[in-house]
């Protein structure tokens, strides 16, 4: 164990006293971000090394095609699944069904007319074949 003596708590104090001394006559100023890189930039690039950087290409999303789906009176959950992911609107039929049984909707599937988009989310699907096809 340390022992604290006279000596080192007046060495402390002369050193806070220093440390603010120092800070009274000396100020310094917190430069923020873009005044550091702007003067990094003076003194290390020279004019000719600039390099122009491009924005970021933005991609944009394609419309994701519609597809027609007819649900015949009678299907199960299974079939349902089946036709789906042949027309491309879901990606796993296994992941259909898991979805349905979990939510205990299975049987609860409208037969129907429905406009689904590709790679539609399962979620989606599934509410949306629960409040039935939309009316002509």
């Amino acid at each position: 164990m340390v022992k604290i003596t006279r000596d080192m708590l007046i060495g402390i104090g002369i050193g806070m006293i220093l440390a603010s001394l120092t800070i009274l006559f000396f100020p310094f100023s917190i430069k923020t971000t873009p005044q550091v890189v702007s003067q990094i930039e003076k003194k290390v690039v020279q004019p000719e090394q600039k390099k122009e950087v491009l924005p970021p290409i933005k991609k944009k999303s394609l419309p994701k095609k519609k597809i027609l789906v007819v649900i015949s009176s009678g299907s199960d959950s299974q079939s349902i699944a089946k036709i789906l992911l042949e027309k491309d609107i879901i990606k796993s039929s296994q992941d259909f069904l898991q979805m349905a049984q979990a939510f205990k909707v299975e049987k609860k599937l409208i037969a129907g007319k429905y406009t689904f988009s590709q790679n539609e989310d399962l979620s989606v699907v599934i509410k949306t074949l629960l409040q039935g096809p939309e009316k002509e």
